[in-house]
């Protein structure tokens, strides 16, 4: 089997890999902002790595978000576009 490409959570100049998450569908929700993640290698079967963060008031927060969506032109989130 493929090793598979981690989501991130970004502490200051480190990386550390986020292995498991309790909830995944109610983590990050691809559909609510016109995200439709599709695999393009065995290295990756989600579709999508996502880079997280911790803002000055320990907020998480999704800092990057690199992501297949199928040949879709990939929507703004937020005001940020793709």
């Amino acid at each position: 089997m493929t090793a598979q490409i981690n989501d991130k959570l970004r502490l200051g100049k480190n990386d550390l890999d986020i292995v498991a998450i309790e909830d995944p569908e109610s983590f990050f929700d691809f559909g609510r902002f016109g995200l439709n993640p599709i695999s393009n290698c065995s290295a990756c079967w989600r579709g999508y790595i996502a880079i997280f963060a911790i803002d000055e008031n320990n907020n998480l927060f999704l800092r990057d978000l690199y992501t297949n969506n199928g040949g879709e032109v990939p929507p703004m989130i937020h005001g940020v576009k793709p």
